[in-house]
């Protein structure tokens, strides 16, 4: 099995916890890590959070104002955030993003990236294929892929306690 030893360049990305309020993960969250293990780099890096959480105001301004380096826009999906693809591409002003005119927007399950499970590998892989989509399929995503396979999906059921 041969594993490629070039390496793409980091993708720059924007990752929206909660796109009605433009409100982004800040530094050392849960998400920014799998993002950052994924080998993405967080545009929103200097985004502070709000008091007693993890999550940042970062404003539609300060996003614009960095649309030209944003290679991939991931928002994350849950009950907090419902977005779908054509709200995020149809947001008035996110037409100048490069993500967005690139096709490189991508919605990603919150289970899998803010959630201290042990499916944050597979959100450490989620977000990989789709930061650097020419790995998919490749002899390293096989390796990843055989490597998270025996972990199941539910850890433990908050319902039920087990």
């Amino acid at each position: 099995m041969h594993i490629q030893k070039t390496r793409p360049p980091p993708q720059k990305v924007y990752f929206e916890a909660i796109h009605d309020k433009m409100k982004t993960f800040s530094n050392g969250s849960m998400a920014d890590f799998v993002l950052k293990t994924a080998g993405g780099i967080n545009i929103a890096d200097d985004a502070r959070p709000s008091r007693g959480s993890n999550i940042a105001v970062y404003g539609k301004e300060r996003i614009l104002s960095k649309a030209a380096d944003i290679d991939v826009f991931l928002s994350q999906q849950g009950p907090m955030n419902r977005p779908t693809l054509d709200q995020i591409k149809n947001e008035p002003g996110f037409s100048v993003i490069r993500a967005i005119q690139n096709n490189r927007v991508y919605i990603i399950d919150e289970h899998i990236v803010s959630r201290p499970t042990m499916r944050l590998l597979h959100g450490i892989h989620q977000t990989g294929i789709r930061l650097y989509p020419e790995f998919s399929g490749t002899a390293w995503d096989t390796v990843f892929q055989e490597a998270i396979t025996p972990i199941p999906d539910r850890i433990y059921d908050e319902t039920t306690g087990n």
